[in-house]
């Protein structure tokens, strides 16, 4: 992603990249005396050090967020044959790797809050369709309805009890789409680490942003790690054995995963900083006619953008242009509007999602974007409001 020539950017990597300048020079000079250029030590601690941060289990890297979640399905058996409920508001990646799993992105409303998956719709559409002789439940196409993937879209959390309660009584996997979310927690739970795999992308401008791409999937049991490090190589479990099964190039690059480490020192402080732009915003915009996306309370939450719906998006956006501000559509078009999804299942109405697809507008949020800016730009939103 390029750095924007916005007086104030949308995203701008250089405040963070300063920060951490010479913890950055010297995990360059180890990996490059090292060596080791695919996986190796570097790959090895990133991982430790990550399935720590997330309270346990461990984790596998792999080249991005978008072969994280399609080879946390693979592991955990989610192919040919299966739905996968999730959410039709979210990057394309999500619907995108069920595909390539070989299973059907099952698409249920958000809601209009948050955005965050519908829950009480998810288990009131589980609950009407008819269950087979196995007891699982099934869509008309015949297809088993096999996974849940929830978003933790935007840094909010979607609530753990809840999707947990409902994976246990209707026999799903849960899968947890955490591109947007690394950081973030609710009742005490790390995103990304609530059910049976977490997926995380580690493109610049996530929370946990590298100097490239890359991904990794957190996994509680040890057969389907053993399956992910074989399927992200090849389908080899070890450089010792045979390959077991069709699997891919994705390993996370060493270089990569040595500046990831360093980020992720200081990656609880940068969230901090990031929810206290997102209060910053919230104060400025308070009274205005655009709404703050996200939930009441910022506790826990990951703050990957600053989100607010407007019914003249186009207008407050080119408002925002001249004005030396840059902004970005998340999404222009829901998943089910996509040509790739429109021939998916749909449980219920997507009305909340096609709505937002049609108001939301992003605004600058990173770290070390100064409260200054934050001020400006919230000036410059209640300006076209009051036109």
């Amino acid at each position: 992603m390029p750095v924007s020539t916005a007086e104030i950017p949308l995203f701008d990597p250089r405040p963070r990249l300063a920060r951490c300048q010479e913890g950055l020079r010297g995990a360059f000079e180890a990996v490059l005396s090292g060596g080791a250029f695919v996986l190796g030590s570097a790959v090895s601690s990133f991982e430790a050090e990550l399935g720590a941060y997330l309270g346990g289990g461990e984790v596998v890297g792999v080249a991005s967020g978008s072969d994280a979640l399609e080879l946390a399905l693979r592991a955990l058996g989610v192919g040919h044959g299966h739905g996968v409920v999730t959410t039709p508001f979210s990057f394309v990646a999500t619907a995108e790797a069920i595909c390539h799993a070989g299973a059907t992105p099952v698409f249920v409303d958000v809601n209009p809050g948050d955005l965050l998956l519908d829950l009480e719709a998810v288990e009131r559409a589980l609950e009407a369709l008819p269950q087979g002789r196995d007891g699982r439940r099934r869509l008309p196409s015949g297809e088993e309805v096999r996974a849940l993937m929830p978003v933790h879209l935007f840094g909010a959390v979607v609530d753990p009890e809840r999707v947990r309660g409902i994976c246990e009584r209707f026999g799903l996997v849960l899968v947890e789409d955490t591109a947007q979310g690394l950081g973030g927690q609710r009742e005490g739970k790390r995103a990304g680490a609530l059910g049976d795999a977490g997926c995380f992308s580690f493109f610049p401008s996530k929370t946990l942003g590298g100097l490239g791409d890359g991904g990794a999937v957190w996994a509680r049991e040890g057969a389907v790690v053993r399956r992910l490090r074989g399927l992200r190589q090849h389908g080899q479990p070890s450089k010792s054995e045979p390959s077991a099964e069709l699997g891919r190039n994705s390993r996370l690059d060493a270089m990569q995963a040595a500046f990831l480490s360093v980020f992720l020192r200081q990656l609880d402080d940068e969230i901090e900083e990031r929810r206290a732009l997102l209060r910053r915003y919230r104060e400025g915009l308070r009274g205005g006619a655009v709404e703050p996306i996200g939930p009441a309370s910022l506790d826990g939450h990951a703050a990957q953008q600053m989100v607010i719906r407007c019914e003249d998006r186009g207008e407050l956006a080119a408002h925002l242009r001249r004005r030396g501000i840059g902004t970005a559509v998340y999404y222009p078009h829901a998943l089910h509007q996509l040509a790739p999804f429109r021939v998916c299942p749909a449980l219920g109405t997507l009305e909340n999602a096609e709505e937002a697809a049609r108001q939301l507008l992003a605004l600058p949020l990173f770290p070390g974007l100064p409260t200054e800016a934050v001020e400006r730009v919230c000036e410059a939103v209640l300006e076209h409001g009051r036109r």
